[in-house]
This record gives C-alpha cells, sequence and structure tokens, in this order.
C-alpha cells in the first residue's frame, strides 16, 4: 500500500481491526431470556457461562441491536460423542432442536410484549 501511494504522489491512513469485538450481553435482555428459561424449562436449565475467550461473531449483531449469547446444549451425554461444529462427526441431539424453537419463540414474543 506505501508503495502504491507513493508511487502516485498521494498519502493513506489505514485503521484495520482485525476480529469482532467481544460479546457483551444486554442486562434487559439477558433478564428477559433466564425469566424465559426459568418459566418454560425449570431453574435447574438456566446456567451463566464463565466468560470465555472463544471466537464468535454475534458481537457484529449485538452491537447494533441489543442481545444475548446463549448455549442451547445440543450435545450427547456421552462425552466421547460431542465434536465441535463444524467438525465431520459433529451430531446434535435432534431433540434439542424442539427445545431449541420453543425457547426462540417464547424469548421473541417476550421481547416483542416488552418494547417500550
Amino acid at each position: 500500500m506505501k508503495a502504491l501511494t507513493e508511487a502516485n504522489e498521494c498519502s493513506y491512513r489505514m485503521d484495520y481491526q482485525y476480529g469482532y469485538s467481544a460479546v457483551i450481553n444486554d442486562e434487559k435482555v439477558t433478564s428477559l431470556v433466564e425469566q424465559t428459561i426459568i418459566q418454560e424449562f425449570g431453574e435447574e436449565q438456566c446456567n451463566r457461562a464463565e466468560p470465555l475467550m472463544g471466537s464468535e461473531d454475534f458481537s457484529a449483531f449485538s452491537n447494533e441491536v441489543p442481545g444475548c449469547f446463549v448455549f442451547l446444549g445440543a450435545g450427547s451425554e456421552r462425552r466421547d460423542e460431542n465434536h465441535p461444529h463444524h467438525h465431520p462427526k459433529f451430531m446434535i441431539r435432534e431433540e434439542a432442536l424442539e427445545i431449541g424453537v420453543k425457547f426462540y419463540i417464547k424469548t421473541a414474543l417476550g421481547l416483542m410484549n416488552n418494547e417500550e
């Protein structure tokens, strides 16, 4: 870039930030998500995860619209059967799909009813 701009008697300034910012859950949305989980699935199913250093692009969305990152928990109870997403042996517990759809619908309805 420098050589190209100098050859054309120009200048440039580049401010490039690699990657995504941290995912920070919105407190109001998180509270509603927790209430939904407790009401629909029981308090034992509502677990707050410790902060992670994983890679996730959810922040690109939640920087624009308040959000809450949720782990659905769709793995097997047998540890040797669990593989990360995008792994060729990844398998989802299909009953988790129904739970996930119910969770997202109830959360969306709750957010719509709590709009200011």
